[in-house]
């Protein structure tokens, strides 16, 4: 319980996780009154991503999320959520709470792969060149791997 003296009131409640709430109270004497603030979720729900690597950059709807370790609140509807980060490809999700209110994101980040030129050359010439099996052509050749 937090003490407040009689009178008239306006309670705010803000916080990273949920929107900004305020109501005007009128707190009487030698009464108790509860605030709730489920009203400041109407309209939105709470979304959380996990992924498995660190140093990510996340954005929703094109906006960095700066600290992406706690659910944020997103408005109801669909969402465009992004995690990038070098080395990795850029994954991009299509959301919607669909009634829900939590929705949980599991995104599995891959590597991106590596490609280097080559250039194979033989004598004689024509000699096949196989990449872990697959025929990429004959020499004299230049190939991408």
């Amino acid at each position: 319980l937090i003490p407040i003296s009689v009178g008239s009131h306006i309670i705010s409640v803000t916080g990273d996780n949920i929107e900004e709430y305020s109501e005007e109270v009128n707190v009487l004497e030698d009464e108790e009154s509860i605030i709730d603030i489920s009203k400041s979720f109407e309209g939105s729900y709470l979304l959380t991503v996990n992924t498995n690597i660190e140093g990510y950059t996340l954005t929703v709807d094109g906006n960095v999320v700066s600290d992406y370790n706690k659910p944020m609140i997103v408005k109801k509807g669909e969402h465009i959520v992004t995690i990038s980060k070098p080395g990795y490809l850029t994954q991009e999700h299509k959301i919607s709470d669909s009634g829900k209110e939590n929705v949980e994101m599991h995104i599995l980040m891959e590597e991106e792969l590596k490609s280097c030129k080559y250039t194979f050359n033989s004598n004689p010439s024509d000699a096949a060149v196989l990449v872990d099996g697959v025929q990429m052509g004959k020499t004299p050749l230049n190939c991408k791997v």
